[in-house]
């Protein structure tokens, strides 16, 4: 356990490989994602890059509402997406809503076949309907590699056979209904939940993939309301870097198949209750520190885990590089796009900067400042990263932001986008393509009110709404301060910027 820093792994894959058999006592439950998760309505888990969708796949591992549940956790997607993209190829279908309708029909193929493999031991009609080549030590990403390319082979190859009447054949078939019968009878007393993890990069410009994620969805809205209420739960994560297209272009009914979505909108509370959940728990269980008492602190209670273990730490107030005097907590959180990675990192590097001045668990201003302006540039650089399929040359047109004010007009965004036009693959360049780039990654937000007193700017960015953020030409607009080592930005009259939503959870923060 000496491997574990104070404040958690940067990832739930990173987390699982430290903690092994420990990681559920480290586990956070305090958080209203997870009882929302495991609800029977809930089949698609929509959030950005470090927002938390691997370690809700891994709490289905451990959790215990849903009696005598298993688990499997598909989360190796890059190992069979190259399969699904050559069965779209390879289909001889390019109309979108036909091809997405094909892909249903795959994930429909793909699923019952890991199911059936889960349960063939409970009965001869399953068992007939298990891979024969299915291999218990492959992972279940492989399992879905292996059903996929038994599908190519069988269906799609095959020229002789035309693939909607073969898969239909197929899903009529009563050997077939004999075995999804006899798994409904089992499920009921014994549980599957299985966890599909999403890509970390997507492009959008991939109709095979897209089409596949689209069904995907649309399979997994049939499937729950079929068989939810069985014991059979089929839970999608999705990024939110890729939904919005999604939405706007590939799901072809939103109604339909888009159902009350699970948001990983994190609220401030529960980033701050996490952050002094694995400081008190690393300290407990680090003898070096075992001096160190901390009072009883109600863990749902978020001004007494802030006055008990936050301002005893961090502090209450830091002065910021500006000089200015502002709360430890919201300036921290301002400096992320309020996601657990980012916080965690960020969090981690100011504990190895203590550990190194014999601080330690006890952090200065001077520590909180530096390291937040050293850390920064890597969080935004990871944004960064997530689109980079999405938007070819995503670096180079960025660029064009190097040197902006901090606090602009909406049009002027139409000038720097002009700036950027030699940047963009041949024919895709717009001045609209590039505001729907910068407010995607939440780089560029809307004003919502400017206190010229406390010097504190208020701001939407799209990172933290339901839908896309319209940025109207008159508007006053803002960057992110997370960008502002990234593009230098000039914040020539030392604006406190809170890129927070306007809701009663963000109120508390400078209380």
């Amino acid at each position: 356990m000496d491997q574990i820093k104070p404040f958690g792994e940067e990832s739930g894959e990173h987390e699982v490989a430290v903690y092994k058999e420990a990681y559920h006592r480290f586990f956070f439950r305090e958080v209203p994602f997870l009882d929302a998760c495991l609800d029977t309505e809930t089949y698609m888990i929509i959030g950005r890059r470090g927002s938390g969708k691997t370690s809700i796949s891994n709490f289905y591992g451990f959790q215990d509402q849903i009696k005598n549940a298993s688990c499997i956790d598909v989360n190796e997607p890059e190992v069979y997406t190259d399969v699904l993209s050559k069965i779209s190829v390879d289909s001889g279908v390019f109309q979108e809503d036909l091809l997405v309708t094909k892909m249903v029909k795959v994930w429909q193929y793909a699923f019952w076949t890991m199911v059936f493999g889960h349960y063939q031991d409970d009965d001869p009609a399953i068992k007939s309907m298990a891979l024969t080549a299915q291999n218990p030590q492959k992972s279940p990403a492989h399992l879905i590699r292996l059903a996929l390319e038994a599908l190519l082979e069988k269906f799609v190859n095959n020229k002789a056979v035309d693939f909607a009447t073969a898969m239909e054949a197929y899903f009529k078939d009563r050997v077939f209904e004999k075995a999804v019968e006899a798994v409904v009878e089992i499920s009921a007393r014994k549980p599957l939940i299985i966890a599909m993890d999403s890509l970390e990069r997507y492009d959008v410009e991939n109709d095979g993939l897209m089409a596949a994620t689209s069904a995907l969805i649309q399979f997994a809205s049939d499937f729950n309301l079929r068989y939810a209420h069985k014991g059979l739960h089929l839970k999608v994560f999705v990024s939110a870097e890729v939904y919005p297209t999604l939405r706007e272009k590939w799901i072809t009914n939103l109604t339909k198949f888009v159902r009350r979505p699970l948001l990983l909108h994190w609220r401030p509370k529960d980033l701050a209750r996490l952050i002094c959940w694995r400081l008190a728990k690393y300290l407990e269980s680090d003898p070096a520190f075992q001096e160190i008492r901390l009072p009883d602190v109600d863990w749902d209670d978020f001004k007494d885990v802030k006055k008990k273990v936050w301002e005893t730490f961090f502090g209450r107030e830091i002065q910021n590089g500006g000089g200015t005097r502002e709360h430890s907590f919201p300036y921290l959180l301002r400096h992320t796009q309020l996601r657990p990675r980012q916080i965690v990192v960020l969090c981690n590097d100011i504990a190895l900067k203590a550990l190194q001045e014999g601080n330690f668990p006890f952090f200065s201003n001077a520590n909180l400042v530096s390291q937040t302006r050293r850390v920064e540039l890597d969080l935004a650089d990871e944004v960064i990263g997530s689109y980079a399929k999405a938007y070819k040359n995503i670096g180079e047109i960025l660029d064009a932001l190097t040197a902006m004010p901090a606090l602009f007009k909406g049009n002027e965004l139409d000038k720097v986008a002009h700036r950027t036009k030699h940047a963009w693959p041949y024919g895709t360049y717009s001045v609209s393509k590039f505001r729907r780039l910068v407010t995607e990654l939440g780089i560029v937000g809307m004003v919502r009110s400017r206190d010229e007193q406390s010097r504190i700017i208020q701001a939407d960015f799209e990172y933290a709404q339901s839908n896309r953020l319209f940025l109207p030409h008159d508007a006053e607009c803002v960057i992110h301060p997370m960008f502002f080592r990234k593009f230098n930005i000039r914040n020539t009259r030392d604006y406190i910027i809170y890129p927070f939503p306007d809701h009663p959870d963000f109120q508390e923060l400078g209380e």
